[in-house]
């Protein structure tokens, strides 16, 4: 059999394994020797990887940077939700004009490379905001927390696409593939730019959902990468 018909036939295979039930496989069936990601005993049953997300027990595992974070109500269905209020922490400091809503350092411990976490959050402002038009990000941090001082090498982001903030809910969503080694945790969190004085928003629902591993039994592996 020539080497296009393998492929086809390893394509076909690639296919199903996306689609179909995938079985308990052995170390001996994914390639490199690598075993499928364990589900995270912590996780919560309406947020997925992310704890307390709907807010409805308080704020606990939450944060804001350079800002005031609040459990408000009410939330986008149920009984509350999370605002933070822009607080100038004075000229000179780090990223002086950017507000968060953060779970940092996360509920995603030890992830690898090749592992895929997505994220959905929803966001609002409200008439008395001055935060009202701008635009906010839903990101997603692959981070090294035994580093007191990140840098570029040991942190790596991707955020949603922009959310213009109105009066109504409404929802960004955020998908990261992990591409460094030796990272701790995953943590996800809305940013707004350029905050300013009166700036505020809220959040509410976060999920977070991961790790995903395609499945390719080796043989599949070798076909699709040398033919044979």
């Amino acid at each position: 059999m020539n080497p296009g018909s393998l492929r086809l036939i390893a394509a076909v295979f690639l296919v199903l394994a996306i689609f179909l039930p995938q079985h308990a496989a052995g170390a001996s069936d994914w390639p490199g020797g690598l075993t499928p990601r364990p589900a995270v005993a912590n996780a919560d049953a309406d947020g997925g990887l992310v704890r307390g997300g709907s807010f409805e027990t308080g704020l606990a595992g939450w944060s804001s940077f350079h800002g005031l974070l609040e459990r408000v109500s009410p939330g986008r269905t149920d009984n509350f939700s999370a605002r933070t209020t822009w607080v100038d922490p004075g000229a000179g400091a780090k990223d002086r004009n950017v507000l968060t809503i953060d779970n940092y350092p996360g509920n995603a411990p030890s992830p690898m490379v090749g592992d895929v976490y997505t994220a959905t959050a929803w966001v609002r402002t409200d008439v008395t905001s001055t935060a009202l038009g701008k635009v906010v990000f839903l990101a997603l941090r692959e981070h090294n927390r035994e580093q007191l001082n990140p840098t570029a090498t040991d942190t790596h982001i991707v955020y949603s696409r922009g959310i213009t903030l109105t009066t109504n809910w409404q929802q960004a969503m955020v998908t990261k593939t992990i591409v460094l080694t030796g990272m701790t945790n995953v943590d996800v969190y809305v940013q707004l730019n350029n905050a300013a004085t009166g700036n505020s928003f809220y959040a509410d629902d976060f999920f977070m959902a991961g790790p995903v591993r395609l499945w390719l039994p080796s043989v599949l592996n070798n076909l699709l990468t040398t033919g044979w």
